[in-house]
């Protein structure tokens, strides 16, 4: 039995199908937090289902999880599509936190009345740490970084604290899975950007500047990836992966050793 039920966004009408393979890497990072903190986590993922919203909230239902997360990306009408999901999975009854880029709109629990908190900025540690608080029937209040709601009120704890420590992020790699042209995965080894693009919304999640988990770090996942799990394809994610030459070329060097395709 899982604590939580961990939710990409999406409509789920099934209009995504072709990318049955793909496993957002929000999904197995957030995981991976989840566990260091004791909490098992059932993971709903629009890419690789045909599951209707309604099928989606007896599955849920059924599971035994008390309480849901939410992941929103900034693709397409994400809005939309997290409204349409809260109004289904709100009468479950159960808390719904929410995160992603979805809670940069400064009245984002306005228009999601079965919404319980959001999330803001990185959540690998503040995220975990949110859900125990209503795991065991306690407000977030003294967690930075959060919006929720009390009574009528919603209730702003101040500025979200950034991970500092990349190195200690442990994603769950057992999500990734084997797709048409081979087994693929995605990495974050740095988060932030020198930019500040009018059209980006990296700033308002992962601050002004570039931060990075060292080069040995990134090498042991390309190393856990390849070695254990198969894989043959890597997308690195990062705002801006080449910041930093002589970081790169200490990862270049693995990628050659095992002949990984990245993108």
């Amino acid at each position: 039995m899982a604590d939580i039920a961990l939710i990409m966004c999406d409509d789920y009408t099934g209009k995504i199908e072709r990318r049955k393979h793909y496993i957002p890497s929000t999904l197995y990072y957030l995981k991976g937090a989840f566990e260091k903190h004791g909490m098992q986590t059932n993971i709903y993922n629009p890419y690789e289902t045909d599951e209707t919203l309604d099928s989606l909230a007896n599955e849920i239902r059924y599971s035994g999880a008390r309480a849901i997360g939410i992941s929103a990306s900034s693709q397409g009408s994400v809005m939309e599509s997290l409204q349409k999901m809260c109004k289904e999975l709100g009468r479950l009854g159960l808390p719904i936190i929410i995160g992603g880029y979805s809670t940069i709109y400064q009245n984002v629990l306005d228009g999601l009345p079965e919404v319980s908190a959001a999330v803001l900025g990185e959540g690998d540690e503040s995220g975990p740490l949110v859900f125990e608080k209503y795991l065991n029937g306690e407000l977030p209040h003294d967690i930075p970084g959060v919006k929720y709601r009390d009574g009528d009120q919603i209730i702003f704890t101040g500025k979200p604290v950034l991970v500092r420590d990349l190195d200690s992020i442990t994603p769950d790699y057992g999500l990734v899975k084997k797709r048409d042209d081979g087994i693929y995965a995605t990495l974050y080894t740095s988060r932030g950007c020198y930019n500040a693009c009018t059209f980006c919304f990296s700033r308002f999640i992962h601050g002004k500047g570039i931060r990075a988990e060292s080069a040995e770090k990134t090498i042991r996942d390309i190393t856990v990836l390849a070695e254990r799990y198969g894989v043959q394809h890597i997308s690195f994610n990062d705002d801006d992966f080449l910041f930093k030459a002589g970081r790169i070329d200490a990862i270049a060097e693995t990628l050659r050793k095992y002949n990984i395709v990245i993108s």
